[in-house]
């Protein structure tokens, strides 16, 4: 089982495409804590634009999180070589293949030392994101935990590829009433295929001398079952990668009366924990202790959690009746800009609402 040929089954293909593009659309920054509670985004920091625009001479934002989401799916494991400025600090990062290292314990130290490119590196040099792990250090990977999955899937593949090759007709059996020796055998085998095998032989007429005759197989994809067969793998393995079927294309039992919580269930189920490795991984590798005190990565799922224009809107209107939003921060969820001046930070509370210790003291005051 190898990258390649995995990637050739159509479902495992999608289904790291789908996660890939994903991640790689979410809004990826550097937040500050501010002191009052809340956050900003820390456009002023140098790790925002690695993260935000360019990871490396060579590629965006978007080219780096696919590459390196792309091996974490496949293979539970992406790693990213840190390159340092002479301050310590982050000024490149470069997606490394999954093949292109190798991992082991340092029998002294203890520690993991990354061999990459014949070269050497410590843990803190090395963005690792993993999911799936048994001793928090290497991912399970799905290749060789779902190998039978996948060769099933690629076996039934290739089994198709060979029946539409001949026209989508069973082979057969020459029948002969004599004995043939092994050259002649050889020969009429070879010279038959050449004539009347693939699809562009197909409906020639056969000539058969000797009292020799064809008889086609019985056997056929229909009574083997085997579009279920396909059908079935498809959706083992959608479910090994843990993306919903209808996000793949499988849509023989998809309904659509639902399909805002079944998106709601695809960022809470599938992506929230890819998104929590990616987050754990960069703030603890690519910020120092210092700053993790008042700085974070975060990769924004919101986008993916919004409803319809009619739920969202009915949403706002309570939260703006009820006094906790103000309609710059509705603007902002809507990608709008604020109102001028100060017109957008004001709250509304309902006039027949009081806080409960004034309720309190009303009561009190009554005869």
């Amino acid at each position: 089982m190898t990258q390649e040929n995995a990637l050739g089954v159509a479902t495992v293909f999608a289904c790291v495409n789908k996660i890939a593009q994903t991640i790689s659309c979410l809004p990826f920054q550097v937040y500050r804590r501010l002191p009052g509670g809340g956050r900003e985004p820390a456009a002023d920091h140098p790790l925002y634009s690695i993260l935000h625009d360019e990871p490396n001479p060579e590629m965006t934002s978007v080219d780096f999180r696919t590459a390196m989401q792309s091996n974490l799916t496949l293979r539970r494991n992406a790693i990213a070589l840190i390159v340092r400025d002479g301050y310590g600090r982050v000024a490149e990062l470069w997606p490394v293949e999954s093949i292109d290292y190798q991992l082991r314990r340092d029998a002294v130290t203890k520690r993991l030392v990354y061999t990459i490119a014949g070269k050497e590196h410590g843990p803190e040099d090395v963005l690792h994101l993993r999911t799936a792990t048994f001793n928090g250090t290497v991912g399970l990977d799905a290749m060789t935990q779902a190998r039978e999955a996948i060769a099933l899937a690629i076996a039934l593949q290739d089994n198709a590829a060979r029946f539409f090759s001949n026209a989508s007709r069973p082979g057969g059996f020459l029948e002969y009433p004599g004995a043939l020796k092994d050259e002649e055998l050889t020969r009429l085998r070879a010279s038959f295929e050449q004539s009347y095998k693939g699809t562009e032989n197909a409906y020639k007429v056969a000539i058969l001398e000797h009292g020799m005759k064809f008889v086609a197989s019985q056997g056929n994809n229909e009574q083997a079952q085997f579009n279920e067969s396909r059908i079935f793998q498809a959706k083992e393995i959608a479910r090994i990668f843990g993306v919903p079927q209808h996000k793949v294309g499988i849509l023989d039992n998809a309904t659509f009366s639902n399909i805002e919580h079944q998106s709601i269930e695809w960022v809470s189920d599938s992506l929230l924990p890819i998104v929590t490795a990616w987050e754990s991984s960069c703030n603890m590798r690519l910020l120092t202790k210092e700053e993790r005190v008042t700085y974070f990565v975060k990769l924004n799922l919101q986008g993916l959690l919004r409803a319809d224009i009619k739920t969202r809107f009915e949403a706002y209107g309570i939260g703006r009746q009820w006094g906790w939003l103000c309609p710059d921060e509705i603007r902002e969820l809507e990608d709008q800009n604020p109102l001028p001046g100060d017109l957008g930070k004001i709250y509304l509370v309902p006039g027949n609402m009081v806080p409960a210790e004034n309720a309190k003291n009303l009561g009190a005051a009554k005869p």
